[in-house]
């Protein structure tokens, strides 16, 4: 569609009407002046046609140069960058400016088949001159089109690049469980108490690398776990930090209110906390035998010998979810070879039960939430496990370790061939009545140590040298499946044990 306005001055008017009609033959729309209604606005109706047209055509006569009001329409459709083809219908003179543009003859004053089929040659150059541009503009604003989309798709790419690192940066990070796990660091001869959190928390602790924390003012002693209180607030431990002996002390677990809770010239250790946080059992050798002692949190003076056994050592107590039960490591004193065996009794130190009897070495007890079941290690083995056995994965933030345990089979303890002493030590699972068992790992040549539930049941955490050093592992226990996740991979040469699973 070409759309044409014509400028002209009203004394050729007869002629403008002419031509004008035999234009409109063949473009869609010639405009001029006197297409104008009563009661528009004279200037901006111009002003809008010239706006609207594809061309515009100056008619060249002795009046138009000199009008004003044909130098405005001129004016308007130079600064809109109209296209401009000039028209002579006199002999006269062009004015400077449409010097610049090459004109049409039609200064006969008549209109003729050959003037008119020269015009519309003209007009027709122009219309072509218009399709190439607007082709031109059209290309350019498709490739621009193409190339916007492109960057959209590559910017798209490298955002969607950047979420999946973003994701992977987070899955790496994200420890893979919930609540948090405490757990003794040795480097040397340093011994630290540390806190490794677990889910959204330890997420962020491990983007802003403070994780784990360490537990701050604690001089721990070789050999002995600490504990956390059953709100989580506070932490009991052992220290040599006066005169060289063992002793237990109390402190908020943010380093606040330390207390020293025994003072004797014996050793105090392995405090563990009863489930109301009231009541500390720890182990002693103040009576020149290891035995189990109760003190009052609140009033430490306040100090129960539980067992009170000359002929046995007793270690490692263990609260049961409701305060009623003590488990513990027992061994009889008689005897060259003595092992270790899980003994339970009344929390008050009663109806003490001997629970696993096995000529191996079985402690470090810890009891499920539900109160039903306790984990502890063992060197109980048998010939049979130097053999092949399935494979298992080990889950690390670095890497993946090979293992070749048996998967977690169960067992009964009259039928057990299990009672052969093996060098290394596993963890096992038993219920109270200490028949039924479930091998829970086993692995030749390997320890697994310091066994304890999650806050949930499902899972077991505990300190492993599968690696190396000792690090701290956790395994479901639910289902035959045996997938090992180590947590404590951090490329440091140091030795992490005691886990205890809070919160």
């Amino acid at each position: 569609m070409t759309s044409i306005f014509i400028s002209y001055d009203r004394d050729n008017k007869p002629f403008i009407q002419e031509l004008a009609g035999k234009l409109r033959r063949v473009y869609d729309e010639v405009w001029f002046d006197q297409d104008l209604l009563g009661g528009q606005n004279w200037a901006d109706e111009i002003r809008r046609q010239i706006e609207r047209a594809d061309i515009f055509m100056f008619m060249l006569s002795a009046e138009s140069v000199h009008s004003q009001y044909c130098k405005l329409e001129f004016d308007e459709a130079k600064k809109l960058k109209k296209p401009i083809l000039p028209v002579k219908i006199n002999n006269v003179e062009p004015p400077g400016f449409l010097h610049e543009y090459q004109y049409v003859d039609m200064s006969t004053g008549n209109i003729t088949a050959d003037n008119v089929t020269e015009l519309t040659a003209a007009l027709n150059r122009i219309v072509d001159r218009m399709t190439r541009a607007l082709r031109a503009q059209q290309d350019i604003l498709l490739k621009q089109r193409r190339r916007s989309v492109r960057l959209r798709w590559i910017a798209l790419a490298i955002l969607l690049a950047v979420l999946l690192g973003a994701v992977g940066l987070v899955r790496a990070q994200l420890p893979p469980f919930e609540g948090e796990i405490g757990y003794v660091s040795r480097d040397g001869t340093n011994l630290q108490g540390r806190l490794l959190q677990g889910g959204l928390n330890g997420l962020s602790r491990n983007l802003l690398q403070d994780n784990p924390r360490t537990l701050p003012n604690v001089l721990l002693t070789d050999g002995t776990p600490f504990a956390i209180s059953p709100d989580g607030a506070q932490v009991a431990f052992v220290s040599s930090r006066i005169g060289g002996d063992a002793e237990i002390y109390v402190m908020d677990i943010e380093g606040g209110n330390l207390r020293q809770l025994t003072d004797n010239r014996f050793d105090d250790n392995s405090p563990s906390w009863s489930p109301d946080g009231r009541l500390i059992a720890f182990t002693s050798n103040r009576e020149r035998n290891w035995e189990l002692y109760t003190l009052a949190v609140d009033n430490p003076s306040t100090v129960v010998n539980l067992t009170n056994n000359r002929d046995r050592d007793e270690k490692y107590p263990s609260w049961s979810p409701d305060g009623s039960l003590i488990a513990f490591s027992g061994r009889d004193r008689s005897g060259a070879e003595a092992n270790w065996d899980i003994f339970i009794m009344g929390a008050d130190g009663t109806a003490v039960t001997n629970l696993t009897n096995n000529p191996a070495d079985d402690q470090f007890p810890s009891w499920s939430p539900n109160g039903e079941r306790l984990v502890f290690e063992s060197t109980r083995g048998s010939p049979a496990s130097t053999a092949p056995a399935a494979q298992f994965s080990i889950l690390s933030p670095r890497a993946e370790i090979a293992a070749t345990p048996i998967p977690g089979q169960s067992l009964l303890e009259d039928n057990c061939t299990c009672d052969v002493p093996n060098t290394n030590r596993d963890i096992f699972i038993t219920d109270l009545s200490g028949i039924s068992l479930t091998w829970l790992i086993q692995s030749p040549n390997i320890d697994d140590r310091y066994p304890t539930f999650s806050p949930d049941g499902n899972y077991v955490v505990f300190s492993s040298d599968r690696a190396g050093d000792l690090d701290i592992y956790i395994v479901d226990v639910r289902g035959d499946g045996r997938e090992l996740v180590l947590l404590t991979d951090d490329g440091i040469e140091a030795d992490d044990f005691f886990p205890v699973w809070f919160r």
